[in-house]
């Protein structure tokens, strides 16, 4: 992956990760597939999905208002944003 690509996939996890409600929505530009791990403060894993799509919608109506970590990895790619629900 070039830089430019990693940047442009690093600034869209920086836009996501502000205001989550009931749905993050993941547009991918990246090749996939790529492995999405969704896990609380403690690391406990909440949520893992393999994303096949150039967009995916992870739904976090299930999840308590709080702060969760979205970890992205893929052969190209590894990166953990901060998310953050209702608050």
């Amino acid at each position: 992956m070039n830089t430019k690509a990693l940047l442009s996939f690093l600034l869209l996890l920086t836009l996501l990760k502000a205001f989550a409600q009931d749905s993050l929505k993941i547009p991918c530009r990246m090749a996939l597939p790529i492995c999405l791990t969704l896990t609380n403060l403690t690391g406990r894993a909440l949520h893992t999905q393999q994303l096949t799509q150039a967009q995916t919608a992870i739904n976090l109506s299930s999840l308590p208002q709080g702060v969760f970590f979205c970890h992205l990895a893929s052969k190209e790619i590894n990166v953990t944003a901060k998310i953050v629900k209702g608050l």
